[in-house]
């Protein structure tokens, strides 16, 4: 008999939609550097130095007729050079004229994505060798809150907004930057016990975003 599991008795006939509507993406990491208040400098050709001053001028009371001590402050130089990253795809001729969808747009969606994850990564993480980012994490003499995993707590957490409060540094955009892992428990931890609120509501953790 006639069926479509065979192409001579009929299966050849039965033809397949193509749903480029309906087009299933990876799922990738979500960046968050930016989102957090990433300062990006365009138009940059070569090296860079920002500068920075690491002292103030100095204070004191005097009595009457007295006079004020002169003083000064420090600058020094924050060294920047360029960093290089890439990705290619490489694609025929024939492919990008029978592609039944755009396969340029295709591609240069796939590689600005993970350009930002890439790059989200390095910002964090980048170990400073090999041609890298020296990321955040990385930075020599970064202040650290330790605490006990699994999950962070109440506690811990101003205590972080503590930390950088001790450099003068509380102002700003401030935020708490972590995994969906950690995010996922501190959604489900208290405060304060029988409280029945979380350390993570709302999107935000102590009253800043999270």
């Amino acid at each position: 008999g006639m069926s479509k599991g065979e192409a001579g008795k009929g299966g050849a006939l039965v033809a397949t939609d193509l749903r480029l509507d309906e087009f299933v993406d990876i799922l990738r990491n979500k960046t968050v550097l930016a989102k957090m208040g990433m300062r990006m400098l365009g138009g940059l050709v070569g090296d860079l130095d920002l500068p920075k001053k690491i002292s103030g001028s100095n204070f004191a009371w005097l009595g009457e007729g007295q006079e004020a001590n002169l003083s000064d402050f420090d600058l020094t130089t924050l060294p920047m050079s360029p960093k290089t990253i890439a990705g290619g795809i490489p694609v025929t001729r024939r492919l990008r004229k029978q592609a039944a969808r755009s396969i340029e747009t295709l591609i240069i969606d796939d590689l600005m994505e993970g350009l930002g994850v890439a790059i989200d990564l390095g910002g964090l993480r980048g170990p400073g060798t090999g041609n890298q980012l020296l990321g955040l994490l990385n930075q020599p003499g970064l202040p650290l809150v330790e605490f006990d995993g699994p999950g962070l707590t109440y506690g811990k957490a101003v205590d972080m907004r503590t930390k950088v409060a001790s450099f003068n540094a509380a102002t700003g955009a401030l935020g708490y930057l972590t995994g969906v892992n950690q995010a996922g428990l501190d959604q489900q931890t208290e405060k304060f016990a029988s409280t029945g609120l979380t350390i993570w509501e709302d999107g935000k953790v102590n009253g800043y975003r999270a």
